[in-house]
């Protein structure tokens, strides 16, 4: 079965987006992922591919994860994604 293809958005156009959630429930392990995302992006300022659910469909930004919050992480440009709505990082 061929990839899917998923829309790379740029950082700076998310605050034009509507997310959906994804309807996973968000676990301990997807949040220790998100912790290490974040510890990677404020150590070492790395960016991570984050894979979320919009009204349009699946999309994916790269970016660094300065915050993770309990409903919310933030990313550079002080942008909100909600946690529900995350498919992945990566």
């Amino acid at each position: 079965m061929p990839d899917l293809f998923i829309p790379d958005v740029p950082r700076d156009e998310l605050v034009n987006i509507t997310f959906e959630s994804s309807g996973k429930e968000v676990s301990k392990e997807f949040r220790k992922k998100l912790q290490s995302a974040m510890k990677i992006g404020n150590d070492y300022k790395i960016k991570v591919r984050i894979i979320f659910e919009t009204n349009n469909g699946i999309m994916s930004t790269k970016t660094t994860i300065w915050m993770v919050g309990r409903q919310y992480v933030l990313v550079k440009g002080n942008i909100a994604i909600p946690i529900n709505s995350i498919w992945t990082v990566e």
